[in-house]
Parts: C-alpha cells; structure tokens; sequence
C-alpha cells in the first residue's frame, strides 16, 4: 500500500473534488429540508390539501358588502366597517362564506311558525322551510329550516317574521376583504 502526501489526491483530482463537494452540499440540503420548509401551507387559512380551514378573518376594505349569494349580483345583507372580525366557515370560487353576524335579520314565512317556548322564540310546523334574506319570496334563499326547529324571533310583521341567523346561515364575502388573522378552534 502506497501512502500519498497529504493534499496530494486533490490536487491531481479537481473536477472529481469539485464533483464530490456538489454531491454532498446536494446531500446535506436534502438531509436538511424537512427542517427548513415551512411548517404551515403557504396560505393559512387552508390546509395541506388546499381545503379551507374555518379562521377568523379581518375585513380589510372600507363598507364591505356581505352578500346572499356568492357573487356580485347576490344581494347586499350589510356593509361592514374596515378592521370588522368575521369567522369564515367555508369558500367557494373566489368567495368566503362567512357566519352572519346576529345583528343581520333573516325572515321566515309566519305561514310556517308556531308559538314556541318562550315568548320570544317560534317552532317551525313545516318541512324545508326557507330562511330568507328579506321580507318577501323574492328575496334570497339563505337555507332551510326543519320541521320542529326553535328560531329566535326579532319582530312580526302580518306576514312574515324576522329572526336571528340560524347557524347555517352564511354571508359572502369577496376574499380579497378578508385577511387571515388565527384559526377557529376545533369545534
């Protein structure tokens, strides 16, 4: 076995040294990746897969239009004010589905509503009862409500009542209003 000087390989062997050093900073980035990628998707309020994750958002825009429908020729529910905090529950297109805030009356057809509970709370007596954005059947369909579910009653007119949202109510808003502030916790 024949001993070379020390260094004496790598002076006759630069382009395999040159080689062998790409080959192991190659190496050492691929060992280390997994601690250098991000933790979290690159958008916060979606999972890995891309899924929306219910979060808390921050309307960014000044009189924000929250909407019945997911698109600009939905009807206007409210305007809300810059800095407003919204929990977005779903997404659909370029739209976040927001929780109606309980301030915002819905209606329902008294054709369909019986003393409930208390005072100020109703029974449903139909199947699939419209929850509507107004006073009329004209207006927007924001879901239904089952046989025998209790609503909170706001006011009466002759014909039909205003209530508070149900939870399945939602609002649209454009995502491009809506900031991500934290996650809404697991429910």
């Amino acid at each position: 076995m024949t001993l070379l000087p020390p260094g004496s390989l790598w002076r006759r062997n630069a382009p395999e040294r040159k080689t062998a050093g790409f080959f192991l900073a190659g190496l050492a980035l691929l060992a280390f990746a997994p601690l250098i990628s991000p933790a979290e998707p690159i958008t916060s309020w979606s999972d890995e897969t891309g899924q929306l994750v219910p979060f808390v958002g921050l309307v960014t825009g000044d009189r924000v239009s929250v909407r019945g429908l997911p698109s600009l020729s939905g009807e206007v529910l409210l305007s809300m004010p810059k800095g407003s905090r919204v929990n977005v529950l779903e997404k659909r297109s370029e739209w976040f589905g927001v929780a109606l805030p309980p301030q915002v009356p819905v209606f329902v057809s008294r054709a369909y509503l019986k003393a409930g509970p208390s005072e100020s709370q109703a029974r449903v007596t139909g199947r699939q009862v419209h929850v509507r954005s107004g006073p009329s059947a004209a207006y927007a369909s924001l879901g239904f409500l089952d046989r025998e579910a209790v609503v909170q009653i706001r006011s009466q007119g002759p014909e039909w009542a205003a209530i508070e949202p149900p939870d399945f109510c939602r609002g649209w808003i454009h995502q491009s209003y809506v900031t991500f502030l934290e996650r809404l916790p697991a429910s």
